[in-house]
C-alpha cells in the first residue's frame, strides 16, 4: 500500500511567498517562507544522482535518521521528521576545535515535503563563507528500486538558487559537494 502523501508543494511556497512575513515561525514546525532566496521552481538548478546499494526505503531511513548518519557516516545531525521538522547537518560539529554554532552546516534547514521510501524534500543553505547563507534554497530527492535487487538510484535536485552576488559560486561549489557527499555515502555503505 502506498504511503499517505506529505508535502509542501513549490505551488504552495510560490503563494506563500506572494506575501512573505518576516516574523520568526511561532512554533516548532512552522516555515519561514521569506528565508527563501528564489520562488521559481522552474529555475535549472543542479541534478545530482547516485545509487546506494540498500532498498529505497532504508535509503530513506538513513536519510531522515539521526543515528542512521551518526553510525553510517559519522556525522552529527539535528533531525525531525515532520513538516517544518529540523533538517540539519553538522559539518564542523566534530572539528577541533568545534565550528561555532551557526557555522557547523545546515542549522535552520527544515523538512519541506517527504513521501516514506520515496522522496525527501528539505531547505538548504550556503556554507558561512558565502553572504547568501542567510537566504534559503530548496533540495528534493527521490528514490527508486533500480533494476538490481536492494540497490537504490537517488535522484537530487537542488533548485531556488538567488540572483546576482556569489550565487553562481554557491550553485557551483554544490554541484561539487553534493556529487562527492552522494557518491562518498553509497561508498560508505557498501
Amino acid at each position: 500500500m502506498r504511503q499517505p502523501l506529505t508535502l509542501l508543494t513549490a505551488a504552495t511556497l510560490l503563494t506563500l511567498a506572494a506575501a512573505p512575513t518576516n516574523e520568526p515561525p511561532t512554533g516548532p514546525h512552522d516555515i519561514l517562507i521569506s528565508s527563501f532566496a528564489a520562488t521559481d521552481p522552474l529555475s535549472p538548478g543542479l541534478t545530482i544522482e547516485a545509487t546506494w546499494p540498500v532498498p529505497p526505503s532504508d535509503a530513506f531511513d538513513i536519510l531522515t535518521d539521526s543515528a542512521a548518519w551518526k553510525d553510517n557516516f559519522a556525522l552529527d545531525t539535528n533531525i525531525d521528521l515532520a513538516i517544518g521538522g529540523r533538517f540539519e547537518l553538522l559539518f564542523g560539529s566534530g572539528a577541533t576545535p568545534p565550528a561555532p554554532v551557526g557555522q557547523q552546516g545546515s542549522e535552520g534547514c527544515q523538512i519541506l515535503a517527504y513521501v516514506p521510501g520515496e522522496m525527501l524534500a528539505f531547505s538548504w543553505n550556503a556554507p558561512p563563507s558565502f553572504a547568501e547563507r542567510s537566504e534559503h534554497t530548496w533540495v528534493v530527492i527521490t528514490l527508486t528500486a533500480s533494476d538490481s535487487d536492494n540497490t537504490t538510484n537517488l535522484r537530487l535536485r537542488h533548485v531556488g538558487f538567488g540572483s546576482g552576488g556569489r550565487w553562481p559560486e554557491v550553485e557551483t561549489y554544490f554541484h561539487n559537494a553534493w556529487t562527492r557527499l552522494l557518491t562518498a555515502m553509497g561508498e560508505d555503505l557498501r
